[in-house]
């Protein structure tokens, strides 16, 4: 008999626990039908879903807008069973797509008694697991538009964990043209593996207008993917939010839940298309990763003070597109195809490091545009690290492989402001291209000239050209203000090879580069200085006008440049094109790049052609057309391989179209 029952007792709450689906019918606060009693009974049992079907004839219907508004008096239930779906997009399957600018349902936190404590108060609230959220507009909330929060869940609960948030405004109106701000977007506390938006653009969240951050984030592996944060739903016209657009920060304070976190490996994007972020206009920073270790964060693919379209005015106002500040270990980009992050016209620096160590920042465009052909540079500097303490500095950071160019001050700037300051081994370099910025493409500057933490800092094999004052400068014993190089001559051998020779500083590692004037825009190979600081450089070629060259310690420190020597031989950087280009005649795709290219090509008219790749020395390399072409547009891979099937090496190497007797050329250049 006890094992009936027991068997019974089992069948019965099996049977109360599954899913069930409850259809929101009215826009009323509370009572059969509405959006709080359908939380209220999808909080009973697990994975339920909340779906929509409220007529027109509702009292909340706004038929100028296409919309049906929900005013509650007070907060709404908080999501405490897992498996919860609310599903906005089924009031489009039910009534019509009546608004196509957005979504029908919208939250609104207008009319709430604030009796309750205001601060409290969050459009929608999750403490569970795999719930999610479509398709509703969340608006007018003192606090959080969207909280998933560890913090509040129950000892022995599931944690708030996998819950994603899809198609949804927050912050904006159903339109997405204007703010009715939340006091913040989206919180996760404490929550982890929570999914923030979708590649599909229907999965895009708008997170807009807020009062406070986009989004927060304290809690660890969440992912927030293709979303406008601070633009309109067009991610056009500037409607930030009034703090940071995405903060990570970790708070070093266990909540009640079972989270113990360090707000680890969150993931900014990605390295496919329709995973990147647009984050612009915010009052504060575009994204911050914040607080004590917080160690492997992605930022990648993203859009930071511009949109895809390259509008104007859309820059964040903080001080810096990107801060990373008191973590270690993080990631800013890639050379991952799609995984390096557009950085540009934010009124700060690009990418701002303080008491931060160990984070790579690689493969990014800051200051332009991934065809290095608009001007859009940061207001500040492309990449600065100035603050550090003894107890937590600024070490071991690698910057390389990024286009840092158009910046309103140094394209890298290290500069100490605190004589306990310790910034030293960070490495810039290699294949930064370091071009036209308004001061100096590299700075590294001490606290005083009597003594620098600030050393250690190695640049090597980057092109550094066309800044507006030097291409390096030490300040203020910054890298100790080691000496640069001295070339003493450049000459021609008899078997028609080229030699540098000069002195430096015993056994250190000097560098060769040629410029049009007096920095380093084409890197060469790198020799040692003997016991005596003498030094010799043979190659085959060198392009440019002058010849320069760094030196590095054995601790680290790179000087800056040396004095420029004549080359007797400088070559042809770019020979002119004899036609008369256009837009899109012969384009390279990605330049630089790693392992050849795409080519691209336009022809007027039908003929003959003939399209090859050169070495620096003007030799042939590839001949990768040769024959009748037709009309229009045209497109050819080069594998980076020479006639033989060789990987060609990693330099400067020229595209040549001829047609009908005229020519052009673009410079191609293959990084390491």
């Amino acid at each position: 008999m006890r094992k009936v029952l027991g068997v019974t007792a089992m069948c019965l709450v099996i049977s109360l626990t599954q899913a069930a689906t409850y259809t929101v019918t009215n826009t009323k606060d509370s009572g059969p039908g509405s959006l709080r009693w359908a939380i209220g009974e999808a909080n009973v049992g697990l994975d339920d879903t909340i779906e929509f079907d409220i007529p027109t004839s509702d009292p909340g219907y706004d038929d100028s807008l296409g919309v049906w508004r929900i005013w509650p008096d007070s907060s709404l239930p908080t999501l405490t069973d897992s498996g919860t779906y609310i599903n906005g997009w089924t009031q489009t399957t039910n009534q019509g797509d009546l608004n196509p600018y957005g979504p029908e349902i919208i939250i609104c936190g207008d009319s709430l008694n604030l009796e309750e404590t205001p601060d409290s108060i969050n459009g929608l609230s999750i403490v569970s697991s795999y719930c999610k959220i479509t398709c509703l507009t969340v608006c007018g909330f003192p606090k959080d538009g969207i909280l998933i929060n560890e913090d509040l869940v129950p000892p022995d609960s599931a944690p708030a964990t996998r819950n994603v948030v899809l198609g949804c405004y927050i912050g904006t109106g159903p339109l997405g043209e204007i703010a009715h701000p939340n006091g913040g977007g989206v919180n996760i506390f404490g929550g982890w593996t929570n999914v923030i938006g979708g590649p599909d653009s229907t999965q895009r969240n708008l997170i807009s207008g807020n009062n406070g951050a986009g989004i927060r984030i304290d809690g660890d592996s969440n992912i927030v993917i293709n979303n406008y944060i601070g633009c309109n739903r067009q991610g056009s016209g500037s409607l930030g939010n009034d703090y940071h657009g995405i903060n990570i920060f970790h708070s070093a304070t266990p909540g009640q839940g079972s989270y113990y976190g360090r707000s680890i490996a969150n993931k900014i994007g990605g390295c496919s298309a329709d995973s990147g972020n647009v984050i612009v206009a915010n009052e504060g920073i575009g994204i911050v990763v914040y607080g004590l270790g917080a160690p492997d964060n992605r930022v990648m693919g993203n859009w930071i003070g511009t949109n895809p379209d390259f509008d104007p005015g859309l820059g964040n106002k903080g001080k810096a597109g990107i801060h990373l500040h008191w973590i270690e270990g993080n990631y800013v980009g890639d050379t991952v195809p799609g995984a390096g992050n557009v950085i540009v016209s934010n009124s700060g620096a690009g990418i701002l490091l303080w008491k931060t160590g160990n984070n790579v920042i690689r493969g990014n465009w800051i200051g332009t545009d991934p065809d290095t052909s608009l001007l859009l540079g940061n207001g500040e500097d492309g990449i600065r690290i100035d603050y550090a303490t003894w107890d937590t500095p600024c070490d071991s950071n690698r910057i390389e492989r990024n286009s840092i160019w158009y910046n309103g001050r140094d394209g890298v700037r290290i500069e100490s402001k605190d004589s306990s300051g310790f910034i030293f081994h960070n490495t810039i370099g290699p294949s930064n291209f370091i071009w036209n910025n308004d001061s100096n493409g590299v700075l590294i500057k001490g606290y005083s000239h009597e003594d620098s933490a600030t050393c250690g800092n190695t640049i090597t094999k980057n092109s550094i050209t066309n800044n507006g004052l030097k291409g390096i400068e030490l300040d203020s014993m910054g890298n100790w203000e080691i000496e640069a190089p001295e070339i003493e001559t450049v000459s021609w051998s008899p078997n028609d090879s080229m030699m540098v020779e000069g002195t430096a500083l015993p056994f250190a590692r000097v560098e060769v580069f040629t410029d049009p004037a007096e920095e380093g825009k084409w890197p060469h190979c790198f020799t040692t200085a003997d016991e005596d600081g003498d030094w010799i450089f043979v190659t085959d070629s060198l392009i440019g006008t002058y010849v320069t060259a760094t030196t590095t310690d054995t601790f680290g420190n790179t000087s800056e440049f040396s004095d420029t020597f004549p080359n007797p031989r400088p070559g042809i950087e770019e020979e002119p094109p004899i036609v008369a280009d256009r837009e899109g005649f012969l384009q390279i795709h990605p330049n630089p790049s790693q392992h050849g290219a795409v080519i691209f090509y336009e022809l007027p008219k039908a003929g003959k052609i003939s399209l090859a790749i050169y070495d620096a020395s003007g030799r042939l390399v590839r001949l990768l057309v040769n024959g009748i072409e037709t009309a229009g547009r045209h497109r050819i891979n080069w594998s980076g391989k020479d006639e033989t099937g060789r990987e060609v090496t990693p330099g400067v190497y020229f595209c040549r179209l001829e047609t009908d007797g005229q020519s052009v050329i673009r410079k191609l250049i293959l990084i390491e």
